[in-house]
C-alpha cells in the first residue's frame, strides 16, 4: 500500500468537500500524484476499496451507474443519512407516547 495514499486521506478529511464524483476524485488524485495516470481507474478503485474497508471512506462499487459518488468522511455520511431517515421515518405520535411511558 503506497504511504502517500494515507496523505490523501488526511487531506480529504480536512477539506469541507466530503462528497466527490468518481471522476473528480480521480482527476484530483492524478493532479496531486496520489495515483498514476496509466490505469488510474484501477488504482483509484484499489484505494477506495482499502479506505472503505478501513472505515475512512464510504464507497459502493456501482459501476453500472453513470456517476459514482464517494464520501470521504464516513461520519458525515452517517449523520446526513440519519437526518434524512429521521424525517422520512420519524416516530409516530403513538410510538413516541408509548416510548415515554
Amino acid at each position: 500500500v503506497p504511504k502517500i495514499w494515507f496523505c490523501l486521506q488526511l487531506i480529504t478529511s480536512c477539506v469541507k468537500k466530503k462528497m466527490w464524483k468518481f471522476t473528480e476524485l480521480k482527476e484530483f488524485c492524478i493532479r496531486c500524484q496520489y495515483i498514476q495516470s496509466e490505469d488510474a481507474d484501477g488504482q483509484l478503485l484499489a484505494l477506495l476499496k482499502l479506505f472503505h474497508c478501513l472505515g475512512f471512506y464510504v464507497y459502493f462499487d456501482l459501476s453500472e451507474y453513470k456517476e459514482q459518488w464517494i464520501c470521504t468522511d464516513a461520519t458525515f455520511l452517517y449523520k446526513e443519512m440519519s437526518k434524512v431517515l429521521s424525517v422520512q421515518y420519524g416516530p409516530s405520535e403513538s410510538l413516541s407516547t408509548e416510548l415515554r411511558n
